[in-house]
């Protein structure tokens, strides 16, 4: 049987995509991710998606592809725009709701409700959860760089460094033995 390639529709029954073994491949704009959009310096730009549905050997429903993109999103150190690249390979078992996660197989289970989903959704959550929670340049090509000290690891060795520890007084206390009358 030979594979179907197609465009990105708006809405899938990924079900019916892994029986017929469909390719869906294309660019969707980033303005059209809302929640994406709305954590952008810049959503001028393309997500480009690659997504295969099929059933593997052992039976398990699946989506698999890439998502690439690059984003433009805001150090937090300098508050300036830098580029992020998001390279993600996806491998996603579908289940139906209250299907057991184990059919999912060797994939990550992705419960689909309601049928058919919306693919954007799909794809703005997986670039969502790919964002680092404090985007920051490498501290080399910050604008902010002169006015960071570089981070140093404390010397735990170093006796100047040492701290009491708090339990060292119970090492003092004596166990009482309960006296028997």
């Amino acid at each position: 049987m030979s594979n179907r390639q197609e465009r990105l529709p708006v809405q899938v029954d990924p079900f019916r995509m892994a029986e017929a073994r469909r390719i869906l491949e294309g660019e969707v704009p980033l303005r059209q991710m809302k929640r994406l959009a709305a954590l952008l310096e810049d959503d001028s730009g393309q997500a480009r998606v690659r997504l295969e549905f099929g059933i593997d050997e052992m039976g398990a429903r699946f989506l698999q592809g890439t998502i690439r993109a690059t984003l433009a999103i805001q150090c937090q150190r300098c508050l300036e725009p830098m580029p992020w690249e998001v390279d993600l390979e996806l491998s996603l078992g579908l289940l139906h709701p209250g299907e057991d996660e184990a059919r999912a197989g060797v994939h990550e289970p992705l419960i689909v409700d309601p049928v058919p989903m919306h693919l954007l959704d799909l794809l703005e959550d997986e670039i969502l959860l790919a964002l680092p929670q404090i985007p920051r340049h490498p501290l080399e090509a910050c604008p902010a760089r002169e006015y960071v000290e570089p981070a140093t690891a404390p010397d735990w060795n170093d006796p100047a460094r040492a701290k009491a520890n708090p339990f060292s007084v119970l090492a003092t206390m004596k166990t009482a033995t309960p006296n028997e009358e």
